[in-house]
């Protein structure tokens, strides 16, 4: 059994002198002034059953409190099992006493970072390829604050078998399925389609 928590407090501020503000340095263009943060609070729990021999469950939950994005909690289950113990190892041939058989599924969750929803912009020069031809730019980036959190449902499975020591096998099985997949977006892509920013 384990039980925890935690406190975090995250901060971003950006200030920079008159010229930048007024977009006045030329190819580089300017910056603004911005002052982003959060608070975080989360509690955590885990717990492993010996089930019955052979049956081992584990069971895991994690509830997360962001004053700008709300509350989440991501539970988790899994289960190993061992068959010889479970058949009785009299049973079962001395080869496959060594095999093990684990699942698991799971619920992520990821907020944005604040660089990502940052009210303030920011402005880099890129070498950015437009129907064919190499050309540099000032490229400005904003933040969403209105970018939703990352959230997942993680689903795997696989087998251990240790038949002849040294000798072993490993099988493993995973699946991410993302919902609201946090990607920036590319922008010489945006600059290759003829795309605004604001699209």
């Amino acid at each position: 059994f384990a039980l925890g928590g935690e406190m975090r407090h995250e901060a971003r501020a950006v200030e920079l002198d008159h010229d930048a503000n007024a977009f006045d340095y030329g190819f580089l263009l300017g910056n603004t002034d911005a002052v982003a943060d959060r608070d975080v609070f989360a509690g955590y729990l885990e717990v492993v059953v010996p089930f019955y021999d052979g049956i081992e469950v584990q069971a895991a939950a994690r509830l997360e409190n962001y004053d700008d994005v709300g509350t989440v909690g991501n539970p988790t289950v899994g289960l190993l099992l061992t068959p010889s113990a479970i058949a009785g190892s009299e049973n079962v041939a001395d080869g496959f006493k060594r095999l093990t058989l684990r699942g698991h599924a799971a619920s992520a969750f990821r907020a944005p970072a604040l660089f990502q929803t940052f009210p303030g912009s920011a402005t880099q020069p890129l070498q950015i390829t437009y129907r064919g031809v190499p050309n540099f730019a000032p490229v400005r980036y904003w933040g969403n604050p209105d970018l939703d959190p990352e959230s997942a449902v993680v689903v795997s499975g696989g087998l251990s078998w240790n038949p002849v020591r040294p000798l072993s096998f490993e099988i493993d099985y995973w699946n991410y399925y993302f919902k609201d997949a946090i990607v920036p977006e590319s922008s010489a892509e945006i600059a290759r389609t003829g795309r605004s920013a604001v699209q």
